[in-house]
């Protein structure tokens, strides 16, 4: 029987885009009945921890894997993608490899012609989109390859549940951001918090205020401002979006039809 694999590892925190992706993956696989052939996933931040919990994982790898087998990596693994490639064609079983981000492009640590290289250990590459696969196939990476076209997050975020204290309504959108969870990239979280204060929209604050908590760190000269505000929002969230409500609906009856059915 054929079996789906992949290699799950020490992930050092889950709040960059790039653990979340291939977390996310990694879920989806194990719902699609895939085995993980290394050790199960952590997510310890001790640099030393990690590589010897990687280590592990590969040689519990190299034990595991078995003819026929399709296991599917996600790069890039680093150090070990040609070392897992070779296992696995020595063991018989294939190998498809899923691109996050190539490294000649963005940290530029390897040539292009390294990479090309590198990849070609695979027996199967799935780009992310169909521009990435365009590149390689002009850079001369010649195994059969697919695009993902469309990648997306898993979310426990869905209309009409509640989150954190949150409520999401039914028939409003939902904006999901995925990105580095960090002040240089996320201030507008704070930001935006700061303005819906200000306008007494207190549970959109609450919102925001939540988000910024878990990246502003205590070291933040606003962090503590900010947890004790959350506090006080956490009571005043919800009797102050009825009041709202109420308010827009009292608005509304006042228009005159016409405006009233321009809105």
């Amino acid at each position: 029987m054929q079996r789906i694999c992949y290699i799950s590892r020490n992930y050092r925190g889950l709040t960059s885009s790039g653990n979340k992706a291939k977390t996310d993956y990694e879920d989806t696989l194990t719902e699609m009945g895939a085995v993980n052939l290394a050790l199960r996933r952590t997510t310890y931040r001790n640099k030393v921890v990690t590589f010897v919990l990687n280590l592990m994982g590969i040689v519990k790898y190299a034990f595991c894997v078995r003819k026929g087998d399709v296991v599917v990596l996600q790069y890039p693994l680093k150090k070990y993608f040609t070392l897992v490639c070779r296992v696995a064609h020595w063991r018989r079983a294939r190998v498809v490899a899923l691109i996050h981000d190539l490294g000649s492009m963005r940290r530029r640590k390897l040539t292009v012609g390294q990479e090309i290289g590198r990849l070609s250990n695979a027996d199967y590459v799935i780009a992310s989109n169909e521009v990435m696969k365009q590149w390689l196939e002009q850079k001369g990476l010649t195994i059969p390859m697919g695009a993902l076209g469309l990648h997306d997050y898993r979310s426990n975020i869905f209309r009409g549940c509640e989150v954190r204290g949150t409520r999401y309504e039914k028939n409003l959108p939902i904006i999901v951001y995925a990105g580095a969870l960090a002040m240089r990239k996320n201030a507008f979280m704070l930001q935006m918090g700061d303005i819906y204060w200000a306008k007494e929209r207190f549970a959109k604050a609450r919102t925001c205020y939540n988000s910024a908590i878990g990246i502003l760190g205590k070291e933040h000269e606003r962090y503590q401002s900010i947890t004790d505000r959350s506090k006080v929002l956490d009571k005043l969230a919800e009797p102050s979006e009825a009041i709202f409500v109420q308010d827009s609906m009292r608005a509304l009856a006042a228009m005159p039809e016409s405006e009233r059915l321009a809105i």
